[in-house]
């Protein structure tokens, strides 16, 4: 967990797990990041992209290839200009209430010891709970 404080108050939260991805069959290491906030009266004020800087850091320090996030429409924009990029999905995972879910939204890679080209196509499978 990254946590981000101001005068011991929590502003900005991010999470990371180190997991495989199931895509077509075929295993793919990731950092997969959830859980991610910015106090909403900080945003626009550069908190949010100084916490995605420390996630890339934390990503690198795990030693996976990519990153791995889903997330809504709206916030696809401040993961693209954070270096992430869409790849297409759909994306499967399991709910806090055990069902198996089909995401609808955006799926997101940071490519980092891998090229971008190189990440697998096919179904995603994230193998467990969401972030």
């Amino acid at each position: 967990r990254l946590i981000g404080r101001v005068d011991e108050q929590v502003v900005a939260h991010a999470a990371v797990l180190r997991r495989f991805l199931q895509i077509d069959g075929h295993a793919q290491l990731v950092g997969d990041v959830g859980l991610v906030a910015v106090d909403p009266a900080r945003h626009g004020t550069g908190l949010g992209a100084a916490l995605l800087a420390q996630v890339r850091e934390a990503l690198c320090g795990l030693g996976v290839p990519f990153g791995f996030l889903t997330c809504g429409e709206q916030v696809a924009g401040f993961y693209a200009r954070g270096g992430w990029a869409r790849v297409p999905g759909p994306t499967r995972m399991i709910r806090a209430d055990g069902r198996v879910q089909v995401y609808g939204g955006v799926s997101m890679v940071l490519a980092l010891a891998t090229p971008l080209d190189a990440w697998p196509t096919g179904r995603i499978d994230r193998n467990g709970w969401e972030v």
